[in-house]
Parts: structure tokens; C-alpha cells; sequence
């Protein structure tokens, strides 16, 4: 199986699960919302309906590649149908995704566990953090170059083993 059947594969169980159980959690990967969400935390998504979706939510989709991501919302568009767009940018990313429809996204982000606590997106810390990185445009180029080092370093500490 290459990489991309297994992507797909992954991509379709995790949709399957969300339908059949209504929330789902993944390990995180990546580097797009850090600090808020580091690779290896576990997130946790559940089932929403659209209209409840706010901007600074964070979304689980699938983009049109077929791999899942977790971006914030940045905006939402109300489409002449009464359909909903959603156009989502992770927190290091300088320039917003493509747009999503709700149809692609599987759900929304309701926590996620760290090694040492867990932290809400609508509480406290989290719903600071989200309204920062909404507010503060240039804060996300800073984090750009933070989490570049970051994935400089972890690479270069796991290569010097």
C-alpha cells in the first residue's frame, strides 16, 4: 500500500468513525498550530451543525488533497444557496486555505490533551490564544518562524540518534 492509499484509507475510517460515533480523537501531526496544538497531542473532534461554527473555531476537514487538517475558521461566507463556506488558516500559516465547504468537514474541535493538562478552545487559555491569533495578524508570521526552528530542531535532535 503506498502512501496515499493509506492516507485515503485513514482519511475514510476517521469520517466512518465520526459518523458512526458522533466524536472522534486523533493524534495531531504537524506544525501548523503550534504551540496550541503540537504534533503527538491528542484532539478531540465532535459532530456540529454548521450554524454553530464561530470564527477562531478550529475544524477538522478533509482539503482537497484528501488529508485531514485542523485549521481555525477565519471567516465564514453565506453562499446564495444558504450553503456555508468556511475559509480556514492554521495559526503559523500565513495564507488562509482553500475554501471548505461544510460537506468537507468532518468536525470540530472540542479539546486537546497535552502531556500534562488539557486545554479547551473555548475556555480560558484556548479561547485567549484563538482570539490573539484572529486579532493579531503579524503574531502568525512570528509563529511561522517558530515553528520552523521547531522542525529544524526535532529534526536535528531525532537525526543525532
Amino acid at each position: 500500500m503506498n502512501a496515499m492509499e493509506s492516507d485515503d484509507y485513514y482519511t475514510t475510517a476517521i469520517c466512518r468513525a465520526m459518523k458512526r460515533l458522533g466524536s472522534i480523537e486523533i493524534r495531531s501531526k504537524g506544525t501548523s498550530m503550534f504551540p496550541f496544538i503540537r504534533e503527538g497531542d491528542t484532539c478531540f473532534f465532535r459532530s456540529f451543525e454548521p450554524d454553530q461554527v464561530q470564527p477562531g473555531d478550529a475544524l477538522l476537514f478533509v482539503n482537497d488533497t484528501g488529508t485531514l487538517v485542523c485549521h481555525r475558521v477565519v471567516e465564514i461566507k453565506k453562499e446564495l444557496d444558504s450553503s456555508v463556506i468556511f475559509i480556514c488558516k492554521g495559526d503559523t500559516n500565513r495564507y488562509p486555505d482553500k475554501p471548505v465547504s461544510a460537506g468537507q468537514v468532518v468536525g470540530k474541535l472540542t479539546h486537546i490533551r497535552k502531556k500534562h493538562f488539557t486545554l479547551s478552545p473555548d475556555k480560558g487559555f484556548g479561547r485567549l490564544w484563538g482570539k490573539l491569533v484572529m486579532n493579531l495578524p503579524p503574531f502568525a508570521y512570528i509563529l511561522h518562524r517558530v515553528a520552523i526552528y521547531y522542525r529544524w530542531r526535532s529534526n536535528h535532535l531525532s537525526s543525532r540518534h
